[in-house]
């Protein structure tokens, strides 16, 4: 059983809101019922709040009986200023205890930082190397090279399939409507393929470009490793990341130069495209059968 989600609705007060079930709606046995039991509570409440007088909010006989003497109520006021001033003078004091407290903790955080090894750190522009680098420009030149003979086959499909699709359209009258719709279909089914070797072309030349790149950043990184241990630095950052930095502190150029010297060019592997899936290029000429 689904539970009862409960509903606000307000009354003609807009002081007063009530939660309601769902189940109880305006027109249902149980809205009358409910407005019946509201308007007594609401008398009741509303007679017993006339019985009040002052601004205190409390019927006149309960703060008859409730009432204090003045010499009592004068000893409650003395009791609780003499805590505030006690606590007062304990404050007073804990600036001096926290300022002990950190004289400690500084004195033991400099005599480890005089212990302990200094920090260095050597900052390199990884996009920089990438693109400026010989194994960058041969993945580049690669990748470059596989793209512009994809894009001039799926050029020519394209526009193959666009003259077969304008001459389909000149023959729609002069052929029964049954041979023309085998036409088009068999022409939607070469679009079709033509889309999915389109696709898998692309996705095809990502995984080559991505195989390349990460031997690429495989020896960036290691070059990287070894600068940083000949130099004695413990961090190495990102130059895209850091606002300022000493030029002496930027290693790009000698990253470049070792890569040049281990890498002169990386695998970029052949993009692998299925041939089943390649688009048969329809004939441009319009023949009737």
């Amino acid at each position: 059983m689904r539970p009862i989600r409960p509903t606000l609705l307000r009354f003609s007060s807009p002081a007063r809101s009530v939660f309601l079930p769902a189940s109880v709606s305006p027109g249902s046995r149980l809205w009358g019922r409910f407005q019946s039991i509201s308007a007594t509570r609401w008398s009741k409440r509303s007679s017993t709040r006339k019985n009040f007088s002052g601004s205190t909010l409390e019927p006149s006989s309960d703060r008859a009986r409730r009432h204090v003497p003045a010499s009592r109520g004068r000893d409650v006021v003395r009791n609780s200023l003499s805590r505030r001033l006690a606590l007062a003078a304990r404050l007073v004091s804990l600036p001096s205890l926290a300022l002990v407290v950190l004289l400690s903790f500084s004195g033991a955080a400099v005599a480890q930082r005089a212990s302990s090894a200094p920090m260095s750190l050597i900052i390199v522009d990884i996009q920089q190397a990438q693109r400026d680098s010989l194994p960058g420009r041969a993945l580049a030149a690669q990748r470059d090279k596989y793209q512009q003979n994809f894009q001039s086959e799926f050029n020519a499909a394209r526009q193959a399939l666009q003259r077969s699709d304008q001459d389909l359209a000149k023959q729609k009258g002069t052929m029964p409507q049954e041979a023309y719709d085998q036409k088009v279909k068999a022409l939607e089914l070469q679009v079709v393929a033509f889309q999915n070797k389109t696709q898998m072309a692309v996705r095809a030349l990502e995984k080559s470009t991505d195989s390349a790149m990460a031997e690429l950043m495989n020896a960036i990184l290691t070059i990287t490793g070894e600068i940083a241990a000949e130099m004695g630095a413990n961090l190495v950052l990102p130059k895209q990341q850091v606002v300022l930095h000493e030029p002496r502190m930027d290693v790009t150029a000698q990253v470049i130069e070792r890569l040049n010297k281990k890498l002169p060019t990386v695998n970029f592997p052949i993009p692998q495209v299925d041939d089943h899936s390649s688009p048969e290029v329809p004939p441009s000429k319009s023949g009737k059968k």
